[in-house]
């Protein structure tokens, strides 16, 4: 176990688990990665986690010394993006944090429960329902840091600034469309054939467009705080909910003004 402080641990994973991130863009099968990139865990899940985890600490749902292993589950959960798949990259993102973890000497138990948050974090697991028949990672033993990392996840949804939220999720349908063997990209696409349109090879972008929105506006809606058992945690609905529920009442309304069919 390293013999300096909690902040300088989760510090010196930082710097570990953004090494790897930065390398993202160099790899020549991730190409276009607009959405998970070093921004999108420092800026996002890394903050925002550690601000749930800390009001669950204050709530007395989540022991302070679980902040160690939450840090370091939120750092590392997008490293799989590096080497491993466009989909189920998790697995590869728990082997990076258990190299690192295991160099310096964090106990297995610790280690454990982090590349079970990680693997928590694939959009196909939903904790207390059966993943999607596609998935290849097994459902993993759920912590509370875990349920943490999962939430933060798809945290911007909750920003404060409409507009930004609206950035963030363009940056994933742009990434999307630039990866037509993810599942999100092949969501699209059964979304246009089940109304009826000709999909030709290489779904045009006002086409995939159309599809997206369909997509993602369901998504949303799965997540709207006053109807959902998506969230994990009860801090993320006390702090982010009302940020949620405007930012999708917002996107719903801008596409239901453009005149795009919602499915």
């Amino acid at each position: 176990m390293p013999r300096y402080g909690p902040e300088s641990q989760i510090e010196d994973a930082g710097r570990y688990a953004f090494d790897i991130l930065d390398k993202v863009h160099s790899n020549r099968r991730r190409k276009g990665i607009s959405y998970h990139d070093r921004p999108h865990t420092e800026k996002y899940v890394y903050p925002y986690g550690m601000e749930i985890g800390r009001a669950e600490v204050e709530a007395g749902r989540l022991p302070k010394n679980s902040l160690v292993p939450l840090g370091i589950e939120l750092l590392f959960h997008d490293t799989g993006f590096y080497d491993g798949p466009y989909d189920d990259n998790e697995p590869f993102g728990a082997a990076h944090a258990t190299r690192y973890m295991t160099q310096k000497g964090y106990p297995r138990e610790m280690i454990t429960l982090v590349t079970n948050g990680i693997l928590l974090t694939n959009p196909n697991i939903v904790p207390g329902t059966k993943p999607h028949a596609s998935a290849l990672v097994k459902v993993p033993r759920i912590s509370h840091t875990g349920r943490i990392t999962k939430d933060s996840d798809v945290i911007y949804l909750g920003l404060a600034n409409t507009d930004e939220f609206f950035e963030v999720e363009d940056s994933l349908r742009r990434e999307v469309f630039l990866h037509p063997e993810s599942r999100l990209y092949e969501r699209v696409k059964g979304v246009l054939m089940g109304s009826g349109q000709a999909i030709p090879n290489g779904i045009p972008t006002e086409m995939f467009d159309l599809g997206w929105h369909k997509v993602s506006s369901n998504f949303m809606r799965n997540y709207d705080p006053r109807n959902s058992h998506r969230w994990q945690t009860r801090s993320v609905i006390e702090l982010f909910g009302d940020n949620v529920e405007k930012n999708i009442a917002a996107y719903l309304r801008r596409y239901q003004n453009s005149r795009i069919p919602l499915v």
